[in-house]
């Protein structure tokens, strides 16, 4: 630990014991009269703070968060603030950060989703019904200026979800055909399959690949929604066409296998 006599200098001196200047500047007195070296002074109580905070780090920890808690509205007002008007600085300053520790902050950024994912979900959703208009024009930006990132972002996406891409596709040419509900999901379809144990809803055969059908056809008026959707053959489904009157099995009468 530092004591004062570390960082007392005596007055025929020119050096302090650590080798530093002792220049006007870089003197203080005490009331005692003692020289004192200003440099070794403050290094002296910052060894000593980082010794305290080691010692009490849990402490410390704890009232930090009872003040953030305290006065939470007032600190996020302040640092959006300070960041709406640095915003660049901050962006720069992230950049060299992550460029620096790329491993370090993608690790952290796993850990602090597990953790805040769906608060922060929430929180982006909220932003981006308020002021959409402001996620368009950053998205635009991005994919102006990283145009090879995004083309391999969404191939790789679409090569690792081709079952959500398929059932996005199939909504977006219901509400073509115009399907006043277009909410048929990939779970429902999955789910759906299973009630009919991967069978045809009209012939009962168990195909390889099974399709999905309308039973009031899109042409007719029919929504594209868990109610209308029954799981058919190629055959059964090109068969059946555009007409109306086929009615599918339920589960339960389908014949055994």
């Amino acid at each position: 630990m530092t004591t004062l006599a570390a960082i007392t200098v005596p007055t025929e001196k020119t050096h302090c014991r650590r080798g530093h200047q002792l220049t006007p500047d870089n003197i203080r007195l005490t009331k005692q009269g003692i020289r004192i070296c200003i440099t070794c002074a403050r290094t002296a109580t910052r060894e000593y703070m980082q010794r305290w905070r080691a010692e009490h780090s849990q402490e410390n920890r704890q009232r930090k968060r009872r003040d953030y808690e305290r006065h939470a509205e007032t600190v996020k007002a302040k640092a959006r603030e300070y960041f709406d008007s640095h915003r660049d600085e901050q962006n720069a300053r992230r950049r060299r950060y992550y460029a620096a520790n790329r491993a370090r902050a993608k690790e952290y950024g796993r850990a602090r989703h597990l953790v805040r994912g769906p608060t922060q979900n929430a929180r982006v959703r909220e932003r981006r019904r308020a002021d959409p208009e402001f996620f368009r024009s950053r998205e635009r930006r991005y994919r102006a200026a990283h145009p090879d990132a995004v083309k391999a972002s969404l191939r790789l996406y679409f090569e690792s979800h081709r079952d959500i891409r398929k059932a996005s596709a199939l909504r977006h040419h219901a509400r073509k055909k115009g399907a006043a509900v277009s909410d048929f999901t990939c779970a429902q379809w999955e789910a759906l399959k299973i009630t009919y144990g991967h069978r045809c809803a009209y012939c009962g055969e168990q195909p390889e690949r099974l399709t999905q059908d309308h039973v009031i056809p899109l042409t007719r008026g029919g929504n594209h929604t868990l109610s209308n959707i029954v799981p058919a053959c190629w055959v059964c489904n090109r068969r059946k066409g555009t007409r109306a009157g086929w009615r599918p099995l339920l589960p339960e009468e389908l014949a055994p296998l």
